[in-house]
């Protein structure tokens, strides 16, 4: 797990930043005009103990973790550690614990923080490391409970500590949807405000809102509901009647076009604010991508392209490049498809596809351009791009199965598109409409539409199935695509599926992009 951190070392009562990396080093400089540390060396002369500890941080901020622990194990073996006050104890076993999380010792770095925590409670920094160690660990639900406590003791921590919003959503994924931590957390965030630095969480309030009407505490519903604006969560809220009580849809609050634009001018304006994030390009072009503003997001993408190949490893333009250069170059070739120019679109999908996807082999851009091969009607070049593709979550695969089928069905393969169809059968819950659309392809829409349906009557899927049955705007379906298309649109007519949707939701049309990808 990559994340970047912000430590808190408490000395004499003091705070000292730290920078660190879990999974890949420490690179943080000792600031000598920092006031806080000029004071903090002046304090730790004050006692052996203070000077020693304050030679320890020295050296975990020099990146001499195994240095910086010769000096604190026999602080912290001493008999008389114990009547030390309580702030000296946590100082010393945090910083230890932070020694052991960067020299891959999680276990004991988890013994550390505990015995931290007994020492002196509060602060939100020693919940926020034990839940990174569970996580890695596998202990969902402790991770879980770990992160809220966090946030309840410091809802600025995720901010402080600079945390990867990718560590959220990857815990939050890996609860069960209705499990009462994943709520909590859920609830912890929303009264922390924590928006991504400034990206916002909707998606996150979208989830909390649902959890609280399936619960049936519309109040509650309704705070999480006054914090959506996003466009595409503006049409679940529209489409679901379970909202009803809760959006007026002839306000303008909740009209989507208008929501889009303005989420895009916010965008621009963090963009401006901060611009040496591609984490914040990203977000902007994949809003612009929604609202259709196809050749503002090549100008966006091609400007930042070519900023990139301009520039030197002395001269990074961009903090993040690694993280999000794979998903600029996604970005560009989706607005590049949208404006027919297929051969530049595929071009730059190979690229993304040999990027690193935060620091592991790519599994995003590999799946996307094996599904526009599919699209494009070149089954074997889909088949030899996802041979290879590597460690993926439940919807992951169930992106790879779909290709599988798609692949199968279009070199006539009928066994191998039914034993993909099987799979996407069996794992149906993590993602229930692909197996839809593979019934679809194969033009077998009765039965498509008893599929559909018993997703619309389903508490858990209908909001996802309502969604992507309203009508948006759309390309011209790709040659791989077109009979697939035409029969989906026989599906959302047919007589089964309108009962039910009519009955549970709505069916509306929409100005904006409701499949921002191929």
């Amino acid at each position: 797990m990559h994340v970047r951190v912000w430590g808190l070392l408490a000395s004499i009562g003091l705070l000292l930043p730290v920078g660190a990396a879990i999974g890949s080093g420490i690179s943080a400089g000792y600031e000598e005009s920092d006031p806080i540390a000029r004071k903090l060396r002046k304090e730790t002369a004050q006692t052996p103990f203070q000077q020693q500890l304050g030679a320890a941080v020295a050296s975990f901020q020099q990146g001499d973790h195994a240095g910086s622990e010769r000096l604190l194990k026999p602080l912290i073996a001493d008999p008389g550690f114990g009547r030390l006050p309580g702030e000296q104890r946590h100082a010393a076993l945090a910083l230890s614990a932070l020694n052991a999380l960067l020299m891959d010792d999680p276990k004991r770095a988890r013994k550390l923080f505990l015995r931290a925590i007994e020492a002196e409670p509060g602060h939100a920094t020693d919940p926020y490391f034990l839940s990174l160690i569970a996580a890695q660990q596998g202990r969902y639900e402790d991770a879980a409970r770990r992160l809220t406590e966090a946030v309840r003791l410091s809802p600025t921590v995720l901010g402080d500590l600079e945390t990867e919003d990718h560590f959220v959503y990857q815990l939050l994924h890996e609860l069960d949807d209705d499990a009462p931590v994943r709520l909590g957390l859920l609830q912890g965030l929303f009264d922390a405000e924590w928006d991504r630095g400034g990206l916002g969480a909707d998606d996150l309030w979208y989830e909390l809102a649902l959890l609280r009407v399936k619960r049936g505490e519309t109040a509650l519903a309704g705070d999480a509901v006054a914090r959506i604006g996003w466009p595409d969560l503006l049409v679940k809220l529209r489409s679901d009647r379970r909202f009803d009580p809760l959006v007026d849809r002839q306000s303008p609050r909740f009209d989507v076009e208008r929501a889009a634009r303005t989420h895009v001018d916010a965008l621009r304006s963090l963009a401006g604010e901060r611009p040496s994030s591609l984490k914040v390009r990203t977000d902007l072009t994949y809003a612009m991508l929604t609202l259709g503003l196809d050749q503002e997001v090549l100008d966006e993408t091609g400007s930042i392209l070519d900023t990139l190949a301009a520039a030197t490893p002395e001269q990074a333009p961009y903090e993040d490049t690694a993280d999000y250069q794979a998903w600029i170059l996604n970005n560009h070739a989706i607005a590049l498809r949208r404006t027919d120019r297929i051969d530049e679109a595929v071009e730059l999908l190979v690229r993304a596809s040999r990027l690193d996807e935060w620091g592991t082999p790519n599994v995003s851009q590999v799946l996307n351009l094996g599904a526009f091969y599919c699209s494009l009607g070149r089954a074997d070049d889909a088949r030899a791009t996802i041979a290879a593709v590597g460690g993926m979550s439940g919807y992951g695969r169930m992106v790879q199965a779909s290709i599988q089928h798609c692949v199968a069905w279009q070199a006539g393969d009928r066994a191998g598109a039914a034993k993909a169809l099987a799979y996407l059968r069996k794992q149906r819950d993590d993602s229930p409409m692909h197996g839809v659309y593979a019934l679809v392809r194969e033009d077998r829409i009765d039965e498509a539409a008893r599929a559909l349906a018993g997703l619309l009557e389903s508490g858990e899927h209908r909001a996802d199935a309502l969604a992507a049955l309203q009508d948006y705007p759309e390309p011209e379906p790709l040659p791989g695509d077109r009979e697939s298309f035409a029969r989906w649109n026989t599906l959302k007519d047919h007589p089964a599926v309108r009962q039910v949707a009519e009955r549970v939701g709505r069916i509306e049309r929409y100005g904006i992009h409701y499949r921002s990808g191929m």
